[in-house]
């Protein structure tokens, strides 16, 4: 029996980790910023969607099959779209990343940004950047997450008594997707000589073809470029690991956005450094979110 108790305390954490209820504030606030992106992504694409997904665009179907053995990619080899199909999915995405943000026909809005997100992945491979794998990867497990259950329409709207908590498995699976991010990215990092002896970040901020603003003067020095390269180190590390604990969470949330937010100013990355910053929002305690929706709407 003594030899069972590790065992057991083993299976109980598991279980509470993956299926005890909770509310389903995180993933729904998660869910609004996830389409507010997509959105952003959407609306991104649309002047030059012809250019890259076009029968006379820059990628011939026939060169897409040279680059890739996606069964979907050959099926629309056999099946040609046509470009007003294409132009009429882009902006059915676009209506469904609306729909997601308000929370109308959210699992079906979902599906339908996805469908259309494979499609055009399929269609043209090469062309794709990290804000495109960041919204598909979430997407997938968000599918099975309680979607409308708090600040939504569908909710609004429903005449039918709802469970109050539900379990989190999905929304630990997208928790799991922005440690493994970072996981990766920490330990690329310290096989990295530039990063190891401090001085990644100056060459990171002397890339002219990728700067968005110039240092400014006063950052300019060497002493400050070590700090950043080691801060980095440091909230990479901390993303993945240290944020599990509850009393940390807050400060190293904080330190994410500042973080990247600093990426954002100083680089051209289009929307990388918000796909990434939406994922913190699983990581909110919904226990705060609804004391922070009840104080903001209170019921009457």
């Amino acid at each position: 029996m003594l030899r069972a108790t590790p065992a057991r305390a083993l299976l109980s954490l598991w279980k509470r980790f993956w299926f005890e209820p909770i509310s389903p504030s995180s993933i729904c606030l998660f869910r609004i910023l996830f389409g507010l992106l997509a959105l952003l992504n959407g609306l991104a694409y649309l002047p030059d969607l012809l250019v890259w997904f076009g029968s006379q665009g820059a990628a011939p179907m026939k060169a897409v099959l040279t680059t890739t053995n996606n069964p979907l990619s050959h099926w629309l080899a056999q099946h040609p779209l046509s470009d007003s199909t294409y132009v009429r999915l882009l902006y059915a995405q676009i209506i469904a990343s609306g729909c997601l943000i308000v929370g109308l026909q959210s699992r079906l809005s979902l599906i339908v940004w996805w469908v259309v997100a494979l499609l055009l992945r399929a269609r043209n491979p090469v062309f794709w950047h990290q804000c495109d794998v960041f919204l598909r990867l979430a997407a997938f497990p968000l599918l099975f997450a309680p979607l409308s259950e708090r600040f939504s329409l569908d909710h609004l709207l429903s005449k039918k008594a709802r469970p109050e908590k539900f379990a989190p498995w999905a929304q630990r699976l997208i928790q799991l997707q922005m440690c493994a991010i970072y996981f990766e990215g920490f330990f690329e990092k310290l096989g990295g000589l530039l990063w190891r002896d401090g001085i990644a970040v100056y060459y990171a901020l002397h890339f002219p073809d990728g700067m968005r603003h110039s240092v400014p003067a006063w950052m300019d020095h060497e002493w400050i470029y070590n700090v950043l390269t080691y801060f980095t180190f440091y909230i990479e590390m901390s993303l993945w690991f240290l944020v599990w604990f509850p009393p940390l969470r807050y400060p190293i949330l904080l330190g994410g956005i500042v973080f990247h937010l600093g990426i954002q100013y100083f680089l051209h990355l289009d929307y990388l450094e918000f796909a990434i910053m939406i994922y913190y929002a699983t990581f909110l305690p919904p226990q705060d979110l609804d004391r922070l929706a009840a104080r903001l709407w209170p019921k009457r």
